[in-house]
């Protein structure tokens, strides 16, 4: 059982994750609506994201003991995906495309608290 500061910690990470999937949800319904902001994805695209980015959201901020799983899926697939991204602006433009630098960077750190968190509900009694 992490002591009471790594809780906070814990705690205060799952928090900043809550609120950055919540931005990111803003976002691709931004786009949705004014498709200006990211021609080069498709509406139906932004509005999985919508979604998916909304549920992270509130698994964050109350995250089941089950949180791991999708968020390793979603790791899996934007490290594929935004990775590629990084790869492709820098060898094609020399240009570092920070979007994608900023989710490749996140989603890692949002797995390991999603463990940590189930790991921590798992030895708590009565957690869901």
């Amino acid at each position: 059982m992490p002591s009471g500061d790594d809780g906070r910690v814990l705690g205060r990470a799952r928090l900043a994750l809550a609120l950055a999937f919540a931005l990111a949800a803003a976002y691709h319904l931004a786009a949705v609506i004014w498709p200006a902001l990211s021609p080069s994805d498709s509406a139906a695209r932004h509005g999985v994201f919508v979604g998916l980015d909304a549920l992270l959201a509130v698994g964050f901020a109350r995250p089941p003991r089950w949180l791991a799983l999708p968020v390793a899926l979603l790791c899996a697939q934007q490290l594929f995906s935004h990775g590629g991204d990084v790869v492709r602006a820098w060898q094609d433009a020399r240009r570092v495309d920070w979007a994608s630098v900023a989710v490749v960077a996140t989603m890692p750190a949002a797995l390991a608290v999603a463990i940590a968190e189930g790991l921590r509900r798992r030895r708590s009694p009565g957690a869901w």
